[in-house]
Order: C-alpha cells, then sequence, then structure tokens
C-alpha cells in the first residue's frame, strides 16, 4: 500500500474483477457457441453448393486479418483506458477523505479542475476504444455484404446445375454466415481484450506478500500478562518501510521507566514518527 494508489487497488477490485467474474466467461461463452454455429453453417453451405466454397477462403483471410489488425489496436488503447481509470478512483477518494480541509482552504475549483483533467483523459481513452469497434463493425459489415454479392451471383450462375431449393438453403446460411461471423470475430476480440483484466488480477497474485503482524515462527510470543508494568524498552532495533529502503530506525535502544513521560525532538524525516 506504500507503492499502490488505492485507486489502482480500488480498479483491480472493481472494474477488473467485475469483467474477470461476469463479462469474460459470458463473453467466452457466446464466442464458443458462435464458433459452432459458423462451423455448422459452412457444412451445411458445402452439402448444398459446393460451387461456392471458394468464396469463403478469402473470406476468412481477410476477416482474420481485420481481427487482427483490430485486436492489436484495442488490446493496447483497453490497457490504456483501464489504467487512466485509477487516477479518477484515487482522486476522488482521496477528495471525499479531505472534503473539511478541502473546503476550509477554499481550494474546491481547484481540485473540480484536476478532477474534470483526469476525468477528460479516461474519457480519450473511452472513446478511442469505441472508436476501434466502429471501425472493425464497418470492415466487416462491407466484407459481409461484398461476400453476400459474391455467393449471390454464384447461386444465379449455378442455377441450372443445382436445384433451386438447394440454392435457397445456401443463400440462407450464407446471410446467417455473415451475420454471426461478424459476432465472432467481435467476441473472441473481446475475449482477448478482457484477457488484460486477468493479467492485471495475476500481477497482484504474484505480488509478495506483506509479513504478518505476530513474530516469525519460532519466535517467542510474549506473555499473556503482559504488559504488566508501564515499562518501555527498546533494544537494538532496526525497522524498514518495506525491503530494499533504507532503515528508518537504526539500531535504536532505550529504557523508559513506567510513569515518566519524554519528548521527542529531532529534524524532519528523523524517525520520530516510526519510532511511535
Amino acid at each position: 500500500f506504500h507503492t499502490n494508489p488505492v485507486g489502482r487497488v480500488l480498479n483491480r477490485f472493481s472494474r477488473d474483477l467485475g469483467i474477470v467474474d461476469d463479462l469474460l466467461p459470458s463473453c467466452f461463452f457466446d464466442a464458443l457457441q458462435l464458433s459452432l454455429l459458423v462451423l455448422g453453417a459452412f457444412v451445411l453451405v458445402a452439402i448444398a453448393l459446393p460451387v461456392i466454397l471458394p468464396v469463403f477462403l478469402p473470406l476468412l483471410l481477410i476477416f482474420y486479418y481485420v481481427r487482427t489488425r483490430y485486436i492489436v489496436t484495442s488490446r493496447e488503447v483497453k490497457r490504456w483506458e483501464a489504467v487512466s481509470r485509477s487516477p479518477v478512483y484515487a482522486f476522488f477518494t482521496q477528495s471525499i477523505k479531505g472534503l473539511p480541509t478541502i473546503r476550509a482552504y477554499g481550494a474546491a475549483t481547484r481540485f473540480h479542475e484536476d478532477f474534470l483533467k483526469l476525468l477528460s483523459l479516461n474519457n480519450t481513452w473511452c472513446y478511442a476504444v469505441l472508436s476501434t469497434a466502429r471501425w472493425v463493425g464497418f470492415r466487416l459489415d462491407f466484407i459481409a455484404a461484398m461476400t453476400l454479392a459474391a455467393a449471390a451471383l454464384l447461386a444465379v450462375l449455378a442455377r441450372g446445375m443445382v436445384a433451386p431449393q438447394l440454392l435457397g438453403l445456401a443463400l440462407t446460411h450464407v446471410m446467417s454466415i455473415m451475420g454471426v461471423m461478424q459476432w465472432f470475430v467481435r467476441q473472441t476480440a473481446e475475449v482477448e481484450n478482457h484477457m488484460t483484466s486477468v493479467e492485471r488480477m495475476f500481477e497482484y497474485t504474484e505480488l509478495p506478500q506483506e509479513p504478518p503482524l505476530q513474530g516469525e515462527p519460532g519466535c517467542d510470543a510474549p506473555p499473556a500478562a503482559w504488559p504488566c508494568s508501564g515499562e518501555l524498552r527498546y533494544e537494538h532495533v532496526t525497522a524498514t518501510y518495506r525491503p530494499g529502503l533504507p532503515p528508518v530506525l537504526m539500531d535504536v535502544s532505550f529504557s523508559l521507566p513506567g510513569g515518566t513521560s519524554c519528548g521527542l525532538v529531532g529534524r524532519t524525516g528523523s524517525g520520530k514518527s516510526s519510532l511511535m
């Protein structure tokens, strides 16, 4: 908690956790269901009208190319949107806690402007997320329309070689494939995008744990009757806030008998509060 702002922690345990528990399973289920629908439609079209199959090979390649370009951009944009959301949570939480002080010093206007700047930055990334979705949607619609037109043209050319009912069945499933394929690309992309939240949650699972409040195993526990007097004794105490930082207390030893009063005098940063 010394190196992670409260907004960053709230973001992981609110938005990211909600995505992992709710949105990710539903998107994954939709992607799996749509993949089976697309596979079944392809099989029916291949049986009913094999001459249309050459249309689907470039279709799949184009869909894959568009999805690849979309997912690279969308994944990074969503990651930055999540990063820009953390300062908004942190600023809001800190402002609520310090509201009396902000009002006392007449700094409400300045804090309001600072909050709007953070919110505007987050909205910029939210707009970028929506823009990438519109980008891929337009291209998928255009590809679907061109593919449907090509399939209809091939069906007309093959009307003398294939039964009319099979042509109708094939065109019906081609139209369904076009609609399902768009959602299949979107949902598979959303699954990969939501995996950024899983990645952010896994980062917290790999953080080193804080030491326990009690002593390490093997250390002597204080007596059950402790404390029995007001005496305070420090013997060679060295303390740091976290591993890797210089000690705030270095080999401190002193003793205060019970009932005595004392004062701490020292410059800023000398460890007075840390001693307490």
